[in-house]
C-alpha cells in the first residue's frame, strides 16, 4: 500500500479524549517505576490505528538490511523485535496518534510534571518466534538531565504471555546501579543478579487489546521471547518532563543528542522541532 492511499485516522474518534488516573494508581506508578492501565484505548480505537503504523512498520522495513535476513541468521539485538524509530516523521498518517493527548497527559499525571514533550517515538514488532529482549534500561542511551522519563507501551494486538510482554522488576527505578548498561547477555545477568539481592517483585501481565502500560526510564524491564506464531505488535511512546534540559552527553548517549537536540548544548531546555510539548497543564 502506498503512503498516498494512507488516511488519518477518522475524525469520529477523538484520541485526545482523557482517561482518568486515581491517586492510588499515581502512587503505585512512582512506587513501583510501572504500572498498567487498563482499557486506555477501546478495540475500535486501537483498530483504527493498528493497520497504518502496521503499513509504515512494513514499508521501512523492507529498506532495512537488516531484517531482510531469515530471523536465526541476524544478530542478538535484531533477533529480538524489528524496530523502526519516529514513524510521526516519516509516516505523517500516523501523526494524529502517536501526539495524541490522552497517552501524553497520563504520562504527566503519572510523573507529576507540568507536562511532557516527545522524544521519540519506537515502533517494537517482535516476529513469530522471534527472540527475547534482555534485562535493560530505556534511559540508559538518552542523554536527559533528570529522571522523569516515562515510555507508554500500547499493544496493538492483544499480547498473551506466551508473546513476550513486558516484564519489570517492580522498585528498580529508585537503583542507581546498571543505569549505562548496554542491551548485552552479559549486563542482562548483572541485572537479574541485582534484582535477587533487592528481593524486587518482578512483575509480568498479559495486555487485553486497549491495555497500556508506562515504566520509568531507569526501571528495569525485559521480554521474553515470542514463542507463537503470531506477530506482537507494539507501539511505543517516549515522553519527558516539558522543561527537561540536556545533560552532558556520553558515547552511549551522544547519539540521540545529536539526532534529537541538535543545537542544544548541556544544561539547555531540550526544545527543539523534534521535541515538541504534547501536553500542558
Amino acid at each position: 500500500m502506498s503512503t498516498a492511499t494512507m488516511t488519518a485516522p477518522s475524525a469520529t474518534i477523538n484520541f485526545d479524549s482523557p482517561t482518568r488516573v486515581t491517586p492510588e494508581q499515581i502512587a503505585q506508578f512512582r512506587r513501583d517505576g510501572h504500572i498498567m492501565i487498563k482499557g486506555v484505548f477501546t478495540p475500535e480505537e486501537i483498530a483504527a490505528v493498528e493497520p497504518l503504523i502496521s503499513a509504515a512498520v512494513e514499508r521501512q522495513k523492507a529498506h532495512l538490511a537488516q531484517y531482510q535476513a531469515p530471523i536465526e541468521a541476524r544478530g542478538f539485538y535484531q533477533q529480538a523485535f524489528v524496530q523502526i524509530m519516529n514513524l510521526w516523521e516519516s509516516d505523517p498518517a500516523t501523526k494524529a496518534w502517536i501526539f495524541n493527548k490522552r497517552l501524553a497527559r497520563l504520562a504527566t499525571e503519572l510523573m507529576g510534571t507540568r507536562g511532557v514533550r516527545m522524544f521519540h517515538d519506537q515502533a517494537l514488532y517482535k516476529e513469530a518466534k522471534g527472540g527475547a529482549t534482555p534485562w535493560h534500561t530505556d534511559q540508559a542511551y538518552w542523554p536527559l538531565a533528570s529522571e522523569l522519563s516515562i515510555t507508554a507501551w500500547v499493544p496493538l494486538v492483544p499480547v498473551s504471555l506466551d508473546m513476550g510482554p513486558l516484564s519489570f522488576a517492580s522498585g528498580s527505578h529508585r537503583l542507581v546501579k546498571h543505569r549505562d548498561s548496554h542491551i548485552t547477555l552479559e549486563a542482562a545477568q548483572a541485572i537479574t543478579e541485582t534484582v535477587r539481592l533487592n528481593q524486587l517483585p518482578t512483575v509480568t501481565e498479559p495486555f487485553a487489546l486497549g491495555d497500556v502500560t508506562f515504566h520509568y526510564g531507569f526501571t528495569y524491564h525485559f521480554a521474553n521471547r515470542n514463542s507463537t506464531d503470531c506477530l506482537r505488535k507494539v507501539m511505543t511512546m517516549i515522553y519527558m518532563d516539558s522543561e527537561m534540559r540536556l545533560g552532558e552527553a556520553s558515547e552511549r548517549t551522544k547519539g540521540d543528542a545529536e539526532w534529537l537536540c541538535s543545537g542544544i548544548k548541556p544544561g539547555e531546555l531540550i526544545d527543539t522541532a523534534k521535541t515538541p510539548i504534547l501536553y500542558q497543564r
